[in-house]
């Protein structure tokens, strides 16, 4: 990533994280990559191309798409990283892991275990289209990877409004 397109879109990330940190003072993980210099443009750069790798992303660009929309990610120790992504892929062993992150990046954001969403997901998966293997389907096209991310929004939207005590 040592183009100028990278670092464009560095730029355009470190003015997202502002946002951040404007909204919620609190999210001081932000400003080591705030500061005004090449060495923040190169910090945040290491951190998505590390993002990468460990989440399997075809390339960079992707990973950006994912902070963008999940900034949180950042502030995420590597061994945190590998421990989310080792969960869904326990969840769902034979899954596109990238194409679930890229689709749904709050599953590696977010605290609690994804396992138990996934699933509901696939449960659900399998009784629209019973007696086919859910997870292969998963790989074979755009359609049935639409379902399952939709189907998994729901599964996610349910558990969360269960935790805050609805019915």
């Amino acid at each position: 990533m040592k183009d100028k397109t990278s670092y464009t879109l560095a730029r355009q990330l470190r003015s997202d994280l502002a946002r951040v940190q404007e909204l919620d003072p609190r999210c001081d993980w932000v400003l080591p990559y705030l500061e005004d210099s090449t060495h923040s443009e190169r910090l945040l750069l290491g951190k998505v191309v590390l993002l990468t790798d460990l989440l399997g992303m075809e390339t960079p660009l992707r990973t950006i798409e994912i902070i963008r929309e999940r900034p949180e990610i950042l502030r995420l120790e590597p061994e945190e990283v590998v421990r989310r992504v080792m969960a869904l892929k326990q969840a769902i062993p034979s899954g596109n892991i990238p194409g679930i992150l890229f689709l749904r990046p709050s599953l590696v954001a977010s605290q609690s275990d994804p396992g138990p969403t996934i699933e509901r997901a696939l449960r659900k998966m399998a009784r629209i289209m019973p007696g086919i293997p859910v997870e292969r389907q998963l790989h074979r096209g755009a359609g049935a990877w639409r379902s399952f991310v939709e189907i998994l929004r729901d599964s996610e939207g349910a558990s969360a409004f269960r935790a805050r005590g609805g019915r």
